[in-house]
């Protein structure tokens, strides 16, 4: 089921969806600008192909180097810093300070907030053939993910959600692996998926 309200779409997959908090998706087009992408792309293959211990060690699933952002170049660095404070935290702001209160107890001058992240995150994941991520929550608060590559860049990709039960909302899915109920979004190229720390995804 998908709802537009503009700037965002919500895409609801599951029962008893709750605005970003409970089996709901945030979509958000034109998050970044087409030379955004490419200025990340760069840093990233960059990274990847210099064989950086970094992108090693945070690639923890064959088929994907994962280069943290601070261990790119200075431009990657200052977009990250642009797309958290002055995009991510000022959309909340401005389109959900319901949802602000809600999981910040606050719904202003987010970008105020003391911050933190997974380890190796925010990072820039350069995927070759066959390449993926396995079913897996995130247990952070907030993850955003943004398709950098062009479009007919690749096949295939796409991240895949399972419904939250609504009885154990922060549990892992244990049946993931099994896609029958599972929601499969592709965005378009500098659109953000926007969603909790509770949902599985891959």
């Amino acid at each position: 089921q998908i709802q537009s309200v503009s700037p965002y779409v919500e895409v609801c997959f599951g029962p008893q969806p709750q605005l970003f908090q409970h089996n709901s998706v945030i979509l958000i087009p034109d998050f970044l600008t087409k030379e955004e992408c490419h200025s990340l792309i760069e840093a990233g293959d960059s990274c990847a192909r210099a064989g950086s211990s970094a992108a090693n060690f945070y690639a923890y699933q064959a088929g994907m180097n994962r280069c943290p952002v601070k261990k790119l170049d200075l431009e990657a660095q200052m977009l990250s810093e642009e797309l958290l404070k002055n995009r991510l935290l000022k959309f909340f702001e401005l389109h959900l300070p319901q949802t602000a209160s809600s999981i910040f107890g606050r719904s202003s001058r987010l970008k105020d907030m003391n911050v933190s992240f997974s380890p190796g995150e925010p990072a820039v994941n350069v995927y070759r053939s066959g390449g993926g991520i396995a079913p897996h929550t995130d247990k952070q608060t907030i993850t955003v993910n943004v398709l950098l590559s062009d479009l007919g860049a690749f096949t295939g990709g796409g991240t895949m959600f399972w419904p939250q039960n609504a009885d154990m909302p922060h549990m892992e899915d244990p049946n993931a692996k099994d896609t029958k109920d599972a929601t499969l979004l592709r965005p378009l190229q500098g659109s953000a998926l926007l969603f909790n720390g509770t949902v599985t995804h891959s």
